[in-house]
């Protein structure tokens, strides 16, 4: 893994609409024993929107007023996660530490991760490329033979 984005589309729960608050949340990332936290603890600050990205490289601040709308730094460092294998599970925690179960439902959430290739990978298209390119040599030397 060289970067690790995620995102994250958390809506009002259908049974308890008017408890939506998404700045109670307590939202971590875990992956191979890491453990990165993407909010702050629980703000208690009204709500309407959490649509957030959480980038190491965002300039942006998590907002502890307002909707939750944009592209922001994490409270962790998502790369923490930098070096580990992209394959395993990853799991997303989310926490209301002032009213558990109140109002929030997850609607959505993906990760955008960039890796470097496999070692082994890079050395078999080289291969294929060596390969190609000595070909080509060969072609016109095989023609004028004939």
């Amino acid at each position: 893994i060289e970067d690790v984005d995620v995102s994250i589309l958390i809506g009002p729960d259908p049974a308890s609409p008017g408890n939506f608050n998404p700045h109670d949340l307590v939202i971590g990332l875990q992956h191979e024993g890491v453990d990165v936290q993407l909010t702050p603890d629980g703000l208690g600050r009204q709500s309407a929107v959490f649509d957030a990205t959480f980038d190491d490289e965002s300039p942006e601040l998590f907002p502890i007023l307002g909707d939750i709308f944009g592209v922001f730094q994490p409270t962790g460092m998502l790369s923490a996660f930098d070096g580990l294998d992209v394959f395993g599970t990853w799991t997303l925690s989310i926490l209301d530490p002032f009213v558990p179960g109140e109002g929030a439902n997850l609607v959505a959430w993906s990760l955008q991760v960039q890796h470097a290739p496999l070692p082994g990978s890079a050395a078999l298209v080289l291969l294929a490329l060596c390969g190609l390119v000595a070909a080509r040599r060969d072609r016109p030397a095989l023609a004028a033979r004939q």
